[in-house]
């Protein structure tokens, strides 16, 4: 469905009518260029939050139609689809709060797309089950593992190269295992701004 959103002759503002309440609900998500007619005249300033984001996400993802959307505008989509405060957004685990940013951005992309960024190497879905496999069972299951690779990556955190030394450094940072949607490189990138 299109919306042609212009101007009449009684009313200079880009208007149009929108009956599908999933395509309203989509489009009043992207409150810097969509709200409802209504609202323009109490057009109260939004207020500044401060919320946590991600990690792992990337700075851009590719839309439908040749869009690009920001990861701050996903952030902010993800916080107001979630219905808590900012409080309580900023409280909440990575894990967590990566699902609702991914959510939202399944919902925008179409579904498949959400799992490739737009600026990202290519087959990024392939090759993460296979790292996040491999580092996930013997780190779950043995934790002699864990500590030899921790032992080889406290004097080189930043400049592991195999999966399997990014994810044990990322065990040792954070505590806990890294996404399984997050690739190699997102991983390092973690590892290195820690």
């Amino acid at each position: 469905m299109t919306y042609h959103f212009k101007p009449d002759a009684d009313d200079p503002r880009h208007i149009a009518s929108v009956a599908e309440t999933a395509h309203i609900n989509t489009l009043l998500r992207i409150s810097e260029g969509y709200r409802p007619v209504d609202a323009e005249d109490a057009r109260a300033e939004p207020p500044a939050r401060k919320l946590n984001g991600s990690t792992i996400h990337n700075q851009s993802y590719d839309m439908a139609g040749g869009d690009q959307i920001a990861l701050s505008d996903l952030v902010d989509m993800a916080f107001e689809e979630s219905g808590l405060d900012e409080d309580a957004w900023n409280a909440l685990a990575d894990q967590e709060r990566y699902e609702w940013i991914d959510q939202v951005l399944k919902e925008l992309t179409g579904g498949d797309e959400a799992e490739e960024p737009a600026e990202t190497t290519p087959s990024d879905t392939d090759e993460e089950p296979e790292e996040q496999d491999g580092g996930e069972d013997p780190g779950d299951s043995s934790e002699s593992e864990d500590g030899s690779d921790d032992s080889r990556d406290a004097g080189s955190t930043a400049a592991a190269d195999t999966p399997d030394d990014m994810i044990a450094a990322y065990k040792k940072l954070f505590g806990r295992a890294p996404n399984k949607r997050m690739t190699a490189a997102q991983i390092k990138r973690a590892v290195k701004e820690a």
